[in-house]
């Protein structure tokens, strides 16, 4: 039935947090709320929207406080809530990665995707293609994870202080620009922090001596690439 799976997915989302039994979750069919109690380990979402055909309200707070807790249960609030500011804030206050499950519009407010992308580099995928050309907003991802680079606008891609600083949380040239892989200055961060960032760097550096030598002295298997 469409409850059981509800309560399975709740579940899922549940253990993920800890591994207690849930002493009681009791599905009302056809009304208005979904009830739960709480156990010794938190609790889990009070108020969820079901998949029945009656209209379902959702205690708002109580979302709130279980989003907080497990963020990534935002997948399963009621489709108004993914689009309610504070809901998605508490939610990201746990799991960067929620931006996933807000609404659209959300994914395209500063204050919120910021937010993400400090938690989680990677949440940086989820957001706006606007604001995947905001440089404080690339900058906050890239510093949280260098990998984020490959979400960021080609326009940073190429931005050198974007690059540099994503190359300091452990990227390497893949993502940055044609004109960057051809930078030496840049190339030499980049195979300084690993010797496998050679292989991205442009034909011209992979074999100027000094380059070549940095990516050796950091990882010796660098020529072999």
């Amino acid at each position: 039935s469409s409850s059981r799976l509800f309560l399975l997915r709740l579940f899922q989302v549940s253990l993920s947090r800890c591994a207690s039994d849930f002493s009681s979750i009791d599905f009302i069919a056809n009304e208005k709320t979904v009830k739960t109690k709480r156990t010794g380990c938190g609790s889990v979402l009070h108020c969820i929207a079901m998949p029945t055909a009656a209209k379902v309200l959702v205690d708002r707070e109580h979302v709130i406080a279980e989003v907080r807790r497990n963020g990534q249960a935002l997948e399963f609030v009621a489709q108004e809530l993914k689009a309610d500011r504070e809901v998605v804030l508490a939610a990201l206050e746990d799991k960067g990665l929620a931006l996933r499950h807000a609404a659209d519009k959300l994914k395209a407010d500063r204050t919120i995707v910021l937010a993400a992308v400090k938690k989680a580099g990677w949440a940086l995928q989820y957001a706006d293609e606007e604001l995947r050309n905001d440089q404080e907003i690339v900058l906050a991802a890239v510093e949280s994870n260098g990998e984020a680079l490959q979400y960021a606008s080609e326009e940073l891609r190429g931005d050198h202080k974007v690059v540099l600083a994503a190359i300091e949380r452990g990227a390497t040239l893949e993502f940055a620009s044609a004109e960057l892989q051809g930078n030496k200055q840049v190339v030499l961060n980049a195979v300084r922090k690993s010797g496998r960032a050679l292989q991205y760097a442009s034909t011209r550096l992979r074999a100027d001596r000094e380059v070549v030598l940095a990516a050796v002295k950091s990882s010796g298997w660098s020529l072999k690439d």
